[in-house]
């Protein structure tokens, strides 16, 4: 006879877990467009057409000139970081919209 396994369950954690994120080549996680599409999600980006804006100043017409400039400014990209923080948490695996 043979011998059985017992393999628990676990019923506390969520059975699956997604992630969206975007890989440069070379340059591995996209980290400024992390913070447009999260300040995006959270309203601290304001999205007139295809102008993006933060706090006034003009990010770039396109995601990938907003990119741009997030990533040679660093202090733009660290306010942005900051307001995204401050913004307070959001439910993980979740978006604004699907929530």
């Amino acid at each position: 006879m043979g011998r059985e396994r017992f393999v628990p369950e676990n019923k506390l954690a969520p059975p699956f877990c997604e992630a969206e994120f975007e890989i440069r080549y070379g340059h591995g996680v996209d980290s400024p467009s992390e913070l447009i599409d999260l300040g995006l999600a959270r309203g601290l980006i304001e999205k007139n057409g295809n102008h993006l804006s933060f706090a006034g100043t003009t990010l770039g017409n396109g995601r990938e000139r907003s990119r741009d400039t997030i990533s040679q400014n660093r202090e733009l990209e660290t306010t942005l970081r900051q307001a995204i923080l401050a913004s307070g948490p959001t439910r993980p695996g979740r978006r604004e919209a699907d929530a």
